[in-house]
Order: C-alpha cells, then structure tokens, then sequence
C-alpha cells in the first residue's frame, strides 16, 4: 500500500501596504498637480490673448466710429453755416435763372416764323445779271435786313443787277440803301461790290 504525503503551506505573503504618503504617491501627486496647472496656465494665456485681439479690435471700430462722426459733425456744421446756406441758394436761384432763359429762348424759336430763304434765292437767280458773281449772301430779320458781297466783270453790272433785283417779288416795297464798288487793280474793270437793302 503506498502512502501519499502531501505537506500544505497555510502561510500566506501578504502585500506591502504603500503608505498614503509613499515617494510614488508624492510623485504621482506633483505630476497631476503639474499638468492642472500647466493646463490652467495654457487656457489663461489664450483667454488673455483673445481678449487682447478683441479689444484691438473695438479700439479699431471706436477710431472708425470716431472719424465718421467727426466727418457727420463737420459736414452738419458747414450745413448749419448761414453763409454758405446762403451761397447755395444764389447758386441755385442763378441755376434755375439760366433754365428758365433757356426755356424762355426755346419757346421764343418754337414760335418764331422762320422766312423762306428758297424764295429769295429763286427771285435772284431768275434776275440774274451775267458777269454778275455774288460770294457773300445775309440776311437779317426774317428777310427785313440783307447785304450781298461778290465780284463784277465791270462796274456798270452793278447797277443793272440793283435794278433787276428791285422788280422781284421779294423785294418789292424795298430799296438798296448802300451801295459800294472797289476796283479790284488798274489793270482789269473787275470789281467788287457791297450792297444792303432794308
């Protein structure tokens, strides 16, 4: 018969109970103490600098805020001087003066009867002198005051032309009052010649 033996150790190592207060607590401590602070230094040294960059930024909005004021206070003090009040009503008043004249002008040429000048024209041209060469042709008035300038081959067409023209339609109840001849050189009978009739 074979006898078992067995030898049973009941003692039991018990573990080291580590004071609260052991080396590794106090560093564990430090260290976690450590990076609150360091985290609490970080978030105050952003809140710090977004505070700093927002009141840069207000200061910048009160100087523009300022400078529009100053602009709104100068242009209701130049609004509120009399004399320059005064200024813009006489530019204004001398404005509306110019309007008128030129409305005034305007309806004047609106109602104004303007003179055929295409019957003057024919009335000369179908009584016209040969050797007779008319440059200059106004007329003043609606026809009331006219002059002609030209050349003439020879003095004496001149007054055959005064003549010729008198007869016309146009003309008639109208003389030439003026009449002056200029002999171009000694050379030639050419000449030149200024008439007016009213």
């Amino acid at each position: 018969m074979i006898e078992l033996k067995q030898n049973v150790n009941f003692f039991q190592v018990e573990e080291e109970d580590l004071p609260w207060l052991s080396a590794t607590r106090l560093c564990q401590l430090w260290l976690g103490l450590f990076v609150v602070l360091a985290f609490f230094a970080i978030h105050t040294k952003w809140s710090q600098y977004y505070a700093v960059k927002s009141m840069e930024e207000i200061k910048t909005k009160r100087d523009q805020v300022n400078e529009e004021l100053q602009a709104i206070s100068q242009e209701i003090k130049a609004k509120n001087n009399p004399q320059k009040i005064q200024e813009e009503i006489n530019l204004l008043k001398d404005n509306i003066s110019h309007v008128q004249s030129a409305i005034a002008q305007l309806q004047e040429q609106e109602n104004y009867k303007t003179y055929n000048l295409s019957l003057y024209l024919q009335g000369f041209a179908n009584t016209h002198v040969k050797g007779m060469y008319v440059s200059h042709f106004y007329l003043q008035n609606e026809g009331k005051k006219m002059s002609f300038q030209g050349d003439a081959l020879s003095a004496q067409l001149v007054p055959q032309m005064v003549q010729s023209w008198e007869k016309t339609q146009v003309m008639k109840g109208r003389k030439f009052q003026q009449l002056s001849i200029e002999r171009v050189n000694n050379k030639t009978d050419i000449v030149k010649f200024k008439l007016q009739a009213e």
